[in-house]
């Protein structure tokens, strides 16, 4: 376990029940690498069964998040062990233990040195999949219970259409769940699209046709009303439907005064 003294600066897991488990790999890209010769790897298994796997190089480390989105992270100054940020992401490591931080809140925690690894996207808890997306919604819409929303309502995209209305529930000025109305093209409504929030941050999207799951604002997960993954999608069109989900939240939480 890391202790506050030995990690004076990291604050409290950010999320409680709402964190979505994480596996991450990290791995450096030193001079020797352009040799040939391979860099020893450590594993830190971390709390709740997450894991980082650290090679650390002489000059910067690099950050691999899934699907294949990869930060660099250069050392800085620390009072005691270690430490490699880009400014977002810090990595801080002391003797056998470690741990990771995104924006000032640490995401992994209680990570020590010695357990293998499961393969990138395929730990139990971290795997992207339908049930994950649904469970993680489902105990988003448990809390909100406590919520009261604050909605809007839109322009009609045309004469005999019903207006989309937004309803926001947030907690501390952070997004928690928006869910907008689908006007059909016969007037009535279509359906609703949730949009479900961790710490602010988008990582479900559950629709009439379609649920998407993220991770640290990339599409790792594209399914079918039918529940069941696409198969074979080319990357051009996840980062597109990606880019396009995520310029349309933006969208709807500035209506409401919040950015993302």
């Amino acid at each position: 376990m890391i202790f506050p003294s030995t990690f004076p600066n990291s604050a409290p897991l950010a999320g409680g029940s709402l964190r979505f488990l994480r596996y991450v790999l990290v791995t450096a890209i030193p001079a020797a690498a352009a040799c040939g010769r391979p860099v020893p790897s450590t594993t830190f298994a971390c709390e709740g069964g997450d894991s980082i796997v650290v090679a650390i190089g002489p000059r910067f480390a690099e950050l691999h998040l899934p699907p294949d989105r990869v930060v660099r992270l250069y050392p800085e100054r620390t009072a005691s062990g270690a430490g490699y940020s880009d400014g977002r992401y810090t990595l801080r490591t002391k003797g056998d233990e470690a741990l990771l931080e995104r924006g000032g809140d640490v995401i992994l925690r209680g990570c020590r040195a010695g357990t293998a690894a499961a393969p990138l996207g395929l730990a139990t808890d971290s795997a992207p999949s339908p049930a994950r997306a649904r469970a993680l919604s489902d105990s988003i819409d448990s809390l909100t219970v406590t919520l009261t929303p604050v909605t809007r309502k839109l322009v009609p995209e045309a004469q005999g259409r019903d207006p989309r209305v937004l309803s926001l529930w947030a907690d501390s000025g952070r997004p928690v769940k928006l869910s907008v109305t689908e006007p059909s093209v016969t007037g009535g409504t279509n359906g609703l699209t949730s949009y479900y929030f961790v710490n602010g941050r988008l990582e479900v999207v559950q629709g009439p046709v379609s649920q998407y799951l993220f991770r640290d604002t990339t599409l790792i997960l594209w399914t079918t009303d039918s529940l069941h993954q696409g198969t074979e999608i080319p990357l051009r069109d996840m980062v597109a439907r990606q880019n396009f989900v995520l310029g349309e939240v933006r969208q709807y939480l500035a209506m409401f005064g919040v950015e993302q």
